[in-house]
């Protein structure tokens, strides 16, 4: 026997009945499925050492051999399908595709041999080649690796021949792969499948074969289809009635015959048609009415979702099921299934509404509405709705425990007639009378005698037979009455159910809710079920236990159930507005009108009354000024409770003492003597939510006359008269006198504008406090004293300057009683707001004679009155630079720089004035001087100003002059181009004058260009000038190309002329004129 060489194989199938799995698929030793026991090869390699090849009807590549056609293509319909049990590795209920192995190696001395490569591929020929190993073959093809032993590591499985049996063409392995891992199409329809053997040392291969085969033979003509069916509905589920399913479904042809007579069929569709382009399947693309090998033809088919399907949940299972088949001439039907998952959504809405928002008396009555939808898409059975409002107790009544009654009558019977019955006709004839008598009446006397015992019948068997019959109501006793007496004894307890059904609204009494409207007794979709429930508010709902309660409600819940368990509820709460409400009133009357004399009696009478809507509990009635409060009546159930209506009825009294006359030293016209009586309840008073209005006061007011009063006097003086200088010292005398009928307390005598305010004392008390009482008694005058010195300010004003200033002083008294009066004593104050201005002019040389030197000026502001002055203001209109001079960023005069021009300070400024050449020309404007003036002025209308002259030398004037003064040169015929030498001109003016008082003679013009001649000048040049006189011209300026290079043009005019001495004078006017 040969040893098993080294090496650990993934799998080891080196053993009788082993297996393995690798990346899903099954290794195993032997047959999976022992029928049929045959093996057909597709695929043989041979090779010592390493060999390796893969199954193809092209060129062989590698280690194949093709002995009989032992290697060839295959199609994926010839691959075997098995399910798996469960065993050897296999799942149960998976689908595997089963491929064959058997090892044809050199006997017993080499038995062990390694498979290190295996690799199925799925192609769209079976004729390929040029395979790469991990790649595919070269060019474009499916190369569709459907499964590969290495994928994600490298792996090896140990072989060993001879396990079931020795020689080709016996089944030794089987290999299992996952049909989902294919994929059964015309473009992968062909199986490509590569092996490598031998790469373990020691397990090399010799130079026999291995064969991979089929367990039927394969490589001759296939007919083979496949089906495949895909469903599609919006949202994923199937959840709403009327939506639809869409199907696609392919037929193609995976075998390699044509196939003919194909029908498609779906017993559970509608619209199944194919998909057709030029009267063709769209996959007919040879258009022979033929699945051609290849092809693949479209159908589509839809189905709509019925209320039924969702009802019944797909039939049971959660899903609509549909199966197409499709069949040829050449094959067995073939069918696929698609499956759309059905989503039950059950559920269920109930609201419920009021009729009323809020109730605030006992008898009103909240009418519900509740409205049961179906909100699902389930139709809903076992609908049930409760209302915790609803009450209906019916007593459990123990139907063996009659309520007995009267005795029970039975006819006397003779034979088998009634005793009455003479014809025996078993009727009650005219002139017939049945005989009836009491059971158990043995002597049939009517009375229960000693010995005889009556039976009894129901009490509501009125017609005494012993039978219930149409119109009576037999009555028996509750469950829990033990003793059958009708009363719950001690230790008994009746029994009742309690339903908390709501009415179902059935107007039209058909015996189906009126929402019901298909009568089917479920709530189907769209469907709104109303019930109805009503409640009438009790006194009880709105006492509340006595609490006040303002967030109270009266809340009530409806709930519906269903028998798919969905289920609802809604709550309303109706507002009970509780209005705990108490009235008083309470009256006074006095003998003579009004309490003005100690002793008076008050006497009070004192109303309570339930004004609101809640029952009133511990009422308590209060009046702490009065004597003798005493409940009257008005109770009239006599529970102590102040019920709706009723008017409870107190008296009182009360004795006017002087200190209410007094009032404690305080006055009001007004006044009364206020006696307030209260009342209060539990309503009123409870936490946590006291009602103000179930309390109540009122008060009964009697006059009470008071005449507090007090005259000031004041008086001032002043030694010289008038206050018209800061020092003065005025001086006051204050007198106060009690004029009213009141004493009068804490007298208090302000003056706020005065000094060293004081009582005139005598004994330690103001002089005019004649019983030293400390109390301004009525007839009493105290004396006060004051004085005031006079500030600056005071004469200041705040700046504002008043003729008739005066310093206004007010002394004022007040009292406890608020009497209270004032007297004021005005003093003159004299005020006198003056300023002057001092200015001073210098110049270089002493006068202006030069155009251009400056003259500065210096400026002194000075306070020569008695009032501080403000809104300091200087101004000069002939200079430019006036300014004052500062120091620490105030006038450096302003010595305590508030900003105010203070007695006995001097602003100073400072300006300058720049000679022009036409004050020389007009010296100074004609009167030889430049003149300058500056001003002040002030907010209190202080002013000043003052002038400065500096003396003009004139400049001497040119006796001839020519000019240009009013611009009045231009350029003349300038085209849309700008200027240009082809007949653009410029036109020059000039001016000539004579300032002197002669003639000028042999006037000549004369320029640089040599413009100004005769023929170019507007006018001719006149030979003289007379005196002060002058003339003027014009003449053009051609321009020539080097102007235009130039751009500008330069030309000097010249002027010349004898004056009256003959001597010559000239004047030259030069122009720059730019283009």
């Amino acid at each position: 026997m040969p040893t098993k060489p080294p090496g650990t194989p993934d799998v080891d199938l080196t053993f009788n009945d082993t297996f393995g799995t690798i990346n899903g698929a099954v290794f195993m030793t032997g047959l999976y499925q022992l029928v049929p026991d045959q093996f057909s090869s597709f695929l043989e390699v041979r090779h010592n050492g390493v060999e390796q090849g893969y199954n193809t009807d092209g060129a062989l590549q590698q280690n194949q051999l093709d002995g009989h056609n032992s290697t060839h293509s295959i199609l994926l319909a010839e691959v075997p399908i098995v399910i798996g049990d469960g065993s050897h590795g296999t799942q149960d209920g998976v689908a595997y595709r089963e491929f064959r192995l058997t090892l044809d190696e050199a006997g017993s001395a080499k038995q062990y041999l390694s498979l290190d490569s295996f690799q199925i591929w799925q192609e769209e020929s079976g004729s390929l080649a040029n395979f790469t190993p991990g790649s595919g073959f070269t060019g474009s093809h499916t190369n569709y690796l459907a499964y590969d032993l290495d994928a994600g590591a490298d792996r090896w499985i140990g072989l060993k021949e001879g396990l079931n049996g020795n020689g080709a063409n016996i089944t030794e392995f089987t290999i299992l792969i996952p049909d989902s891992a294919f994929i059964n199409d015309p473009a992968h329809r062909y199986i490509t499948l590569y092996s490598k053997f031998g790469m373990q040392a020691g397990w090399e291969a010799d130079s026999s074969s291995e064969e991979w085969g089929l367990s039927h033979a394969s490589g001759g003509p296939v007919s083979a289809m496949t089906v495949h069916k895909t469903a599609t509905v919006p949202g994923g589920t199937a959840n709403v009635a009327g939506e639809v399913i869409s199907y696609d479904i392919t037929v193609a042809n995976v075998g390699n015959t044509n196939l003919t007579g194909l029908t498609v069929t779906d017993t559970s569709a509608s619209n199944l048609a194919g998909v057709l382009s030029g009267g063709f399947n769209i996959g007919d693309t040879n258009h022979d009415n033929q699945l051609s090998v290849g092809e693949t033809w479209q159908y589509t088919a839809n189905h709509t979702v019925t209320q039924d399907d969702i009802n019944t949940n797909g039939g049971g299972d959660g899903s609509i099921e549909n199966t197409v088949t499709a069949d040829t001439n050449e094959t067995t039907p073939v069918s696929a299934s698609a499956s759309v998952a059905v989503e039950q959504g059950s559920a269920v809405h109930l609201e419920k509404t009021a009729s009323v928002a809020s109730v605030d008396s006992a008898g009103d009555v909240i009418n519900y509405t509740i409205n049961v939808t179906n909100t699902g898409n389930v139709a809903l059975t076992g609908v049930n709705v409760s209302d915790s409002q609803i009450n209906i107790v019916t007593p459990i009544l123990d139907f063996n425990a009659p309520v007995l009654g009267p005795p029970l009558i039975a006819p006397v019977i003779v034979g088998d007639y009634n005793a009455g019955d003479t014809n025996q006709n078993g009727v009650e004839d005219l002139g017939e009378t049945f005989q009836f008598q009491i059971v158990g009446d043995d002597n049939n006397n009517g009375i229960e005698d000693p010995g005889e015992t009556f039976v009894r019948t129901n009490v509501g068997d009125t017609n005494q037979n012993g039978s219930p019959e149409l119109g009576e109501v037999f009555q028996f006793y509750n469950a829990g009455d033990t003793n059958h007496n009708g009363v719950e004894d001690s230790g008994e307890t009746f029994q009742f159910t309690v339903s908390h059904a709501a009415t179902p609204v059935d107007a039209d009494h058909d015996g189906f809710n009126d929402g019901d409207t298909n009568h089917d007794g479920a709530l189907d979709l769209t469907e709104t079920w109303q019930y109805t429930v009503s409640y009438t508010v009790t006194q009880s709902d709105i006492d509340n236990g006595g609490v006040v309660n303002p967030s109270l409600t009266h809340d009530n819940t409806a709930s519906v159930t269903t028998a798919l368990g969905v289920s609802d509820s809604d709550s309303v709460s109706v507002s009970v507005l509780q209005d705990p409400r108490v009235a008083v009133t309470k009256s006074a009357v006095v003998a003579d009108g009004s309490a003005n004399a100690a002793g008076d009696v008050i006497n009070y009478t004192i109303t309570v009354h339930n004004a609101g809507n809640m029952t009133l509990t511990g009422v308590t009635v209060s009046d702490p000024s009065v004597s003798s409060l005493n409940y009257l009546s008005g109770d009239t159930d006599g529970d102590n409770k102040l019920d709706l209506t009723e008017t409870w009825t107190y008296t009182a009294s009360h004795t006017v003492t002087q200190a209410e006359i007094d009032n404690g030293g305080v006055v009001d016209p007004m006044l009364t003597y206020d006696n307030t009586a209260s009342v209060t309840t539990d309503q009123g008073t409870a936490a946590p939510n006291p009602d103000p209005d179930a309390n109540a006061s009122a008060s009964a007011s009697v006059p009470i006359v008071q005449n507090p009063h007090l005259t000031l006097v004041k008086s001032a003086s002043v030694a010289d008269g008038t206050a018209n200088a800061a020092g003065d010292v005025i001086n006051y005398t204050i007198n106060v006198t009690n004029d009213g009928n009141m004493t009068l307390t804490h007298l208090g005598v302000s003056d706020p504008s005065v000094s060293g305010l004081a009582p005139v004392l005598s004994g330690g008390f103001n002089a005019g406090d004649t019983d030293h009482d400390g109390k301004v008694d009525l007839g009493e005058t105290w004396q006060y004293t004051a004085s005031h010195t006079v500030t600056q300010a005071d004469i200041d004003n705040g700046g504002v300057v008043n003729p008739l200033l005066t310093y206004s002083n007010t002394a004022s008294a007040t009292t406890d009683q608020g009497a209270s009066d004032s007297d004021t004593a005005a003093v003159p104050i004299v005020q006198s707001p003056q300023v002057t201005l001092d200015k001073t002019a210098t110049v270089p040389g002493g006068t202006a004679d030069t155009a251009g030197e400056v003259i500065s000026y210096t400026i002194d502001v000075a306070n020569a009155g008695n009032m501080t002055l403000t809104g300091v203001t200087v101004s000069d209109p002939s200079v430019a630079d006036l300014a004052a001079v500062m120091s620490g960023g105030f006038n450096s005069g302003d010595t305590n720089q508030d900003g105010n021009l203070n007695l006995g300070e001097t602003w100073h400024y400072t300006a300058s004035h720049t000679v022009t050449q036409g004050e020389l020309d007009t010296n100074g404007g004609g009167d030889g001087t430049i003149d300058n003036t500056a001003s002040v002025s002030t907010a209190q209308g202080a002013s000043a100003n003052d002038s400065t002259h500096v003396t003009v030398v004139p400049t001497p004037v040119a006796p001839l002059t020519i000019d240009d003064n009013f611009n009045l040169s231009m350029l003349v015929d300038v085209g849309p181009a700008g200027p240009d030498a082809g007949g653009d001109l410029i036109q020059f003016f000039f001016q000539v004058t004579n300032h002197t008082s002669g003639t000028f003679t042999s006037v000549t013009v004369t320029d640089t260009q040599g413009d100004a001649v005769p023929g170019s000048l507007q006018t001719p040049i006149p030979s003289s000038i007379g005196p002060l006189a002058g003339f003027n011209d014009t003449f053009n300026h051609f321009l020539t190309a080097t102007d235009i290079s130039n751009g500008f043009v330069d030309d000097d005019v010249t002027v010349s002329g004898l004056d009256p001495s003959s001597m010559t004078q000239m004047a030259t006017l030069h122009f720059h004129f730019l283009l």
